[in-house]
């Protein structure tokens, strides 16, 4: 190139204004938007993971409930079983007397009838609480 075409280059170069602020604006303004974008999609795949992770959760839960729900149908059978115990003791107890009477023997002196009704005592105990257990159980499927 010689001087005459490189002096044509920079009278022409110096005619057109260029504003570098704007365009340090305008590169701050492009910055800002992809900053902008990145929380965007680091919020975004945060959400999805807590969608992951509370869906996750609903299912064990979900799981749980039905194994509870299992669970306390089969205890229930339980509390009537040990409630069942008072008539079946009565009966036995009833049997027990009228054969010592039959004998002359006094009922307080044959041998495990306090235990029986220590028995039936716990029984009728447990029941009770299993009942409250299962009372706990059932709010807690709700």
């Amino acid at each position: 190139m010689n001087k005459r075409e490189l002096n044509k280059v920079f009278s022409k170069l110096s005619r057109e204004e260029v504003n570098l602020e704007s365009h340090k604006v305008e590169l701050n303004a492009v910055l800002d938007i992809k900053k902008r974008i990145d929380n965007i999609k680091d919020t975004v795949k945060t959400a999805k993971e807590f969608q992951t992770d509370i869906d996750d959760q609903a299912f064990k839960i979900s799981n749980l409930k039905d194994e509870l729900e299992l669970l306390l149908n089969e205890a229930d059978g339980y509390v009537q079983n040990l409630k069942s115990e008072k008539s079946e003791v009565k009966e036995l107890k009833d049997r027990v007397s009228s054969l010592a009477k039959d004998l002359g023997v006094d009922l307080k002196n044959i041998k495990g009838i306090n235990d029986l009704d220590m028995a039936l005592e716990e029984a009728l105990t447990e029941a009770d609480n299993l009942k409250g257990m299962i009372s706990i159980g059932k709010r807690e499927i709700k």
